[in-house]
């Protein structure tokens, strides 16, 4: 946890771990002494150098390197596991109008999975909408009265839930926890 209750997210972790994990591939190559006499970028630039450039082994870089392997390993493992095991919510749909949206009108763009369990604690059928990232509505089901209708989405996205009239009973964005 951050300052303000706010986690880092599944691809903060995962670009943290990825820097890492290379980082302790170059120490390790460090440790081991290379030399480079050509460099090649993606087999369409190649430049050959007129003296090969060598480093040799520095062999207390081992320690280092093993750890930020482990680091980088530890931090993409996290950043997998928070998108395979989404946030679980669930939101009350009652006849009072409840808005739960911080003002905004279009889904945000995020990769952080979470589960919402729509509740319908009404005593009529409502309809259930996604609000796109241009703020359209995109119907996604009707929940029948005492019944639930359970959405897999993202941290960010706005949901919109209608009487079969068009009374709006609530505006609902998704939390990251």
């Amino acid at each position: 946890m951050f300052a303000g209750g706010r986690t880092m997210s599944s691809q903060a972790w995962i670009g943290i771990g990825g820097a890492a994990f290379g980082i302790g591939l170059l120490l390790l190559a460090i440790w081991r002494g290379f030399t480079i006499s050509r460099i090649s970028l993606f087999g369409t630039l190649e430049l050959n150098l007129p003296s090969p450039i060598g480093v040799s082994p520095q062999r207390r870089t081992l320690l280092p390197a093993l750890v930020m392997l482990i680091v980088g390993t530890a931090a993409i493992g996290i950043g997998f596991y928070y998108n395979l095991f989404p946030v679980q919510q669930s939101v009350a749909i009652t006849a009072t109008r409840s808005v739960q949206d911080n003002g905004q009108t279009t889904s945000q763009t995020s990769f952080k999975a979470v589960n919402v369990t729509f509740v319908n604690k009404t005593a009529q059928p409502v309809k259930l909408y996604w609000i796109n990232f241009d703020g359209g509505e995109v119907y996604n089901s009707s929940i029948a009265p005492s019944s639930s209708a359970n959405v897999d989405t993202y941290a960010g996205h706005l949901w919109v839930v209608k009487t079969d009239s068009g009374v709006e009973l609530l505006r609902y964005v998704a939390r990251a926890s």
